[in-house]
């Protein structure tokens, strides 16, 4: 959908679009009466899942608030980070070989947690 807004932007209207969400504060999504997943979700954010899954923190950063190698996943809508994470599991991101590997060591249950606890960040 937005190929058909952005589409049409100039080099300094898109410059412009971009400063502007630069600039703006995220606010925390909350996800209301979800305390186990969340703390579920929390664990393996910070603490990994057995040997094959290392902390989420370590790439996205100690509030998953996004670093120079990985993108900001805080307040992320639970359902969107979800369709990420499941899309890591195909091969439509060829490029993300790290996140493919992670993915696998991850089960649904724990896919469900981490987004809900990503969400309320």
């Amino acid at each position: 959908p937005m190929w058909g807004v952005a589409g049409g932007l100039n080099d300094a209207e898109i410059a412009g679009v971009a400063a502007y969400f630069a600039g703006q504060k995220p606010k925390p999504n909350a996800a209301g009466g979800e305390a186990a997943k969340i703390a579920a979700g929390k664990e393996i954010f910070l603490h990994g899942k057995g040997d094959a899954v290392p902390a989420c923190f370590a790439c996205h950063g100690n509030q998953a608030e996004g670093t120079e190698q990985a993108p900001r996943l805080a307040g992320q809508h639970a359902a969107y980070l979800l369709k990420q994470l499941h899309v890591f599991s195909t091969s439509q991101r060829p490029s993300a070989v790290a996140m493919q590997a992670i993915i696998h060591g991850l089960d649904e249950d724990d896919l469900n947690n981490l987004a809900v606890y990503l969400q309320s960040l």
